[in-house]
């Protein structure tokens, strides 16, 4: 104890000590009697039960501005004026004990430090301080309201909370501010000091959360750091603390990372719909990955992200069209928040081995790859020199003016993949003699985290999107068979010549895939263009015969009684009238296959005679290499006798062009555009050639059986009722009820089925079923139906058989077939070696089978699904390890 309070003290306690004596400990104990039985304690009990008997106390938001009538707001008062009366008391008791030295003694700030720790710990000691704690956040929020006011520049929480300072509010403020002074006996920042720096990371984090939750367009990490160093550390704190080391002390523990631990917290219980809406997310991407920077989260990130990508992505009801697109958002997400790319390589990798296991998955990228805008016509070259301002996502990786990186797969041998660097952590620079030795040593090159441990080289985490795509199956192969399955639909679906489109695509693969992988698909396009050419000069020597023939036609057209005035022929009976009027087709068919377009069939039905009715109608064929296209299905089928003439000149006319060179026609891949009349009512669609041959077969006979027709056009029973199927919706052509007493009951049989065409009166009936069947509303004129109903009708009526997509066989119908192939080297192999593994087959394989015969290749996976269906199939047994045959039984 200081000599000076020692002669203030001695007089009053009658202490004769000189140097050591207990008179502090006696004026403490003097402070300590009276706080404890003056009666200003009991008035602090009542009010804390009046604070406890508060109903909604625990309904009421504390970090956000409370109202003038806020019942806390009223206690506060009370306790501010309690506490004020206290301290005035406890100033008037002291002075009455030591009368003149109480002066000297609150002017000594070490013994005024150790009143109000003494007077604090007495008012802790009350038991009331916890069921204070509201009042204390009340205060505590009304300062922050008024610091936000006083500050509105740099308050980024403006838009969501205004701050609103009454004078109600002021008057307290300025209460609670007396307190503080460094002269009063009873502080009132010492009894909330405890409770600031939580109340301002919670009130932050509201803030944060109101400000941040489910906007993720805008950036707001450094205007909220920006609060926090203006706002808090600058007006807030100083107000709340009068000594510069208490102000010091609580600006310490208010650090950047409490800024941004806040907002990763904010923002991690939305982390994968963060990802997903990429592009939309940067700005938010960005400031999460400027949080990864100064926080140790990355684990906690990935832990979270994989959890998430597990329960909300990798699940069977998830199309792999989906998976895929997210699979794109997550590398280009990742890629923001963590510049190692660490992140995106652990999250990805169940992603990757999902698409690995799904069938259709290489097809989607490859589709997504190469996908584009529609063009047709004349607009096709304009249009393809505008692509680049409408290109996809994934479509931006062919633009890379860099070849394909390809990690190989684990135990990978026949993998094709193209390592870059020699050591993997390196760029290609610091392995360089002559690279600069300063620029060396100042590169911003860091090692990797501590999680990459168990990871990968850092390459594989920097290759570009379509190298992990690739990087997935390990190989190129797989990539350049979908695309040559997906050039060859594409081509044969179009309805012109044109290649602009495609050709881009195919110069800009090879940047990425390598020129010698592409050559057949070479070959393709210039059978397109050839085919163009072919397809002119025939026309140009149609055109020629057609005027030399016109005057003759049309003089027989005049005379004929059985043929319309506008020289349509057409089929009359009692109750219907059908013609057919066949505008375009493009039948695409092979080995030199073939497209056609016909215009203008028309037949009629009663024929006086036996002769054949020869149809004209323009043809353009797509005339291909069968060795350089992908296996074409063909169903076939015999065309109309009316229709060959057509065929067989344009065969005349290619021979003529190309010597000793014949074709031989796929008519099953053509494409027919029709225009449809019965009664009032006529449609203009595109159908098969199948199609337009059994619509002209009901132009010569109105009623068919199912079996005749089958018979007549050389096709399967099924194919022709799943033909038919189109004109019943469409009201042309209807299943009869009529038939032979003798078959009802084997009626439904499908030899027994009779079709007719529909009569004039039954129109109306079948625009309705058709109506409601697609569940569109159509147009009610009954004379014309609309291109939209044509359309709608297209795309949901014509079954897989007659999709475009049928007209190459799958990759996976190639494989198995190949498979199969093969089922006679792994036979004769189980025979010699009595078991073996899965591994040790694929290589063996591989090594005697694959590199000579093969041209698909197959994987692991691949290979165990062939195997597990010979094991069904009861050829195979399998023990959990081995494979080996099964020994019949005798």
């Amino acid at each position: 104890m200081s000599s000076s309070l020692h002669n203030d003290l001695r007089g009053v306690f009658g202490c004769d000590a000189i140097d050591s004596c207990f008179c502090k400990e006696l004026f403490f104990e003097q402070i300590v009697y009276f706080l404890q039985t003056s009666s200003l304690a009991s008035q602090l009990s009542t009010l804390v039960e009046e604070c406890n008997c508060l109903v909604n106390i625990s309904t009421i938001n504390l970090y956000h501005t409370l109202d003038d009538d806020n019942d806390l707001l009223r206690l506060l008062c009370l306790f501010i004026k309690l506490i004020d009366n206290l301290n005035d008391e406890l100033s008037a008791y002291l002075g009455s004990i030591l009368d003149s030295s109480l002066e000297s003694i609150m002017n000594d700030n070490r013994i005024m430090s150790d009143v109000q720790c003494l007077v604090t710990s007495v008012l802790s000691s009350l038991k009331c301080e916890n069921f204070l704690q509201p009042l204390w956040h009340s205060y505590l929020c009304l300062e922050l309201e008024s610091a936000e006011m006083d500050t509105e520049e740099s308050n980024i929480f403006s838009s969501i909370i205004c701050p609103n300072i009454t004078d109600r509010k002021m008057q307290i403020l300025l209460s609670a501010r007396n307190l503080t002074h460094n002269r009063s006996l009873i502080t009132w920042n010492n009894l909330y000091r405890h409770l600031c720096a939580p109340y301002i990371k919670e009130a932050l984090s509201y803030r944060t959360k109101l400000l941040c939750s489910e906007n993720y367009t805008e950036r707001f990490l450094d205007s909220i750091i920006k609060y926090k160093n203006c706002v808090l550390k600058k007006v807030l704190i100083p107000r709340l603390f009068s000594r510069k080391s208490d102000i010091h002390e609580i600006n310490a523990e208010l650090s950047d990372e409490i800024v941004y631990k806040t907002f990763y917290l904010v923002h991690k219980p939305d982390m994968f719909s963060l990802v997903i809406e990429y592009p939309d997310s940067v700005a938010a991407l960005m400031d999460l990955g400027k949080c990864l920077d100064h926080l140790p989260i990355r684990q906690d990130l990935i832990t979270h992200l994989t959890e998430e990508v597990q329960q909300r992505l990798l699940h069977p009801g998830v199309h792999t069209e989906q998976i895929l697109a997210a699979y794109n958002y997550l590398v280009r997400a990742l890629r923001l928040v963590d510049n190692t790319f660490l992140v995106q390589d652990i999250v990805c990798k169940p992603v990757s081995t999902c698409l690995r296991q799904r069938e259709d998955a290489v097809r989607c990228i490859v589709d997504k790859l190469i996908s584009g805008p529609e063009t047709d016509g004349e607009d096709d070259e304009i249009k393809a020199e505008a692509y680049t301002d409408t290109t996809t996502e994934l479509h931006q990786e062919l633009l890379l003016p860099k070849p394909l990186e390809v990690e190989p797969l684990d135990g990978g041998e026949d993998s094709d993949a193209d390592i870059v660097y020699e050591d993997p952590p390196f760029d290609s620079d610091i392995h360089s003699a002559n690279s600069d030795k300063h620029f060396l040593l100042e590169s911003d090159w860091k090692p990797d985290p501590i999680e990459a441990l168990c990871q990968r080289g850092s390459w594989r985490r920097k290759l570009d999107l379509l190298s992990m795509l690739v990087s997935i199956y390990g190989s190129k192969k797989a990539f350049l068979v979908e695309y040559k399955q997906l050039l060859s639909q594409r081509l044969l679906r179009q309805r012109s010549f044109h290649t602009a489109r495609e050709l881009r695509n195919l110069e800009l693969l090879k940047l990425r895939f390598g020129e010698q992988n592409l050559h057949e698909c070479e070959v393709m396009l210039k059978d397109i263009r050839d085919s163009k050419r072919i397809a002119n000069l025939v026309s140009e020597a149609t055109s020629t015969n057609s005027k030399e023939k016109h005057l003759d036609q049309t003089d027989k057209l005049l005379n004929s009684p059985t043929l319309a005035s506008d020289g349509n022929e057409i089929i009359e009976s009692d109750e219907t009238q059908l013609k057919v009027d066949c505008l375009e087709n493009k039948a695409t068919s092979i080995v030199c296959v073939t497209g056609a377009t016909m215009t203008s069939i028309t037949t009629a039905s009663n024929l006086s005679n036996n002769n054949v009715n020869n149809i004209a109608f323009p043809l353009s064929a797509y005339i291909l290499s069968i060795h350089y296209w992908p296996e074409l299905l063909d169903d076939k089928f015999k065309i109309p006798e009316d229709f060959r003439p057509v065929f067989e000149h344009y065969e005349q006319c290619f021979q003529r062009l190309k010597g000793n060179r014949t074709l031989v026609w796929m008519h099953k891949l053509g494409l027919v555009n029709i225009d449809l009349t019965l009664g009032k009512r006529s449609v203009k669609i595109d159908v098969t050639p199948l199609q337009v041959s059994i619509v002209h077969l009901f132009t010569k006979q109105r009623t068919w059986y199912i079996r005749d027709l089958a018979q007549k056009l050389e096709s399967q029973i099924s194919t022709i009722r799943t033909s038919l199927y189109m004109f019943i919706q469409l009201g042309f052509i209807r299943l009869s009820d009529s038939h032979d007493s003798n078959n009802h009951v084997n009626f439904t049989s499908e030899n027994l089925e009779i079709y007719e065409v529909c009569d004039e009166t039954d129109t109306t009936n079948s625009d309705e079923r058709l109506s409601n069947s697609n569940s569109k509303n159509y147009s009610n004129d009954p004379e014309k139906i609309d291109s939209n109903t044509i359309e709608a009708t297209n795309n949901w009526m014509f079954t897989s058989q007659d999709h475009s997509d049928s007209l190459v066989a799958s990759v996976r119908e190639r494989k198995e077939k190949e498979l199969q192939v093969f089922w006679s080297y792994i036979t004769a192999m189980l025979t010699n070696l009595g078991s073996s593994s899965l591994d040790r087959i694929h290589s063996m394989l591989r090594m005697f089978a694959l590199g000579s015969t093969s041209s698909l290749g197959f994987n692991r996976d691949e290979l165990r699904r062939f195997l597990d269906k010979k094991i069904r199939e009861g050829q195979l047994s399998y023990d959990g390890d081995m494979y080996k045959l099964t020994i019949p039984d005798v």
